[in-house]
């Protein structure tokens, strides 16, 4: 909500519109669910991590809505825009993970190298379960709003 206020004014200066997108929960988002599934499965959570707010938080259309609506935003507009990641084997499901979702990765990066392994071997298996003929289709929907300065 505070990103939203001190952002919202300074991105929409002159065309007054402001748009985002977040991922899909997990139930939804395959990609996102073979990652945390296999930390909370084999990782030390106790691990010291700066706070943050959840990777979910807006990934439910009424929680996005009120937050921009809070913010000053009006005429939102939500979809869920169907993406997938495409990628020939499961090491590379493991390199876009690492590459691109900091806290997870963070969070796996404190780990002992036997936890790590096994976290790595649990997202490679899984998907794997996703393999198509010319590789691997992770489905990972994200949400998109869309809104005009009020």
């Amino acid at each position: 909500d505070s990103a939203l206020k001190s952002s919202g004014p300074r991105c929409t200066k002159g065309i007054g519109r402001f748009a985002f997108t977040t991922w899909c929960m997990p139930d939804r988002a395959a990609l996102l669910r073979i990652a945390l599934e296999a930390v909370t499965v084999h990782a030390d959570l106790t691990v010291s991590l700066p706070p943050a707010p959840s990777i979910f938080g807006f990934s439910g259309a009424a929680a996005g809505t009120d937050a921009l609506e809070r913010a000053g935003f009006c005429e939102v507009a939500v979809d869920e825009v169907p993406l997938a990641l495409q990628v020939p084997t499961p090491d590379d499901v493991f390199d876009w993970l690492d590459k691109s979702t900091v806290r997870t990765m963070a969070l796996f990066r404190l780990q002992t190298p036997d936890v790590q392994a096994r976290i790595r071997q649990d997202i490679l298996e899984s998907a794997a379960t996703l393999q198509t003929g010319g590789g691997l289709e992770v489905p990972c929907p994200a949400m998109l709003y869309a809104s005009r300065k009020a």
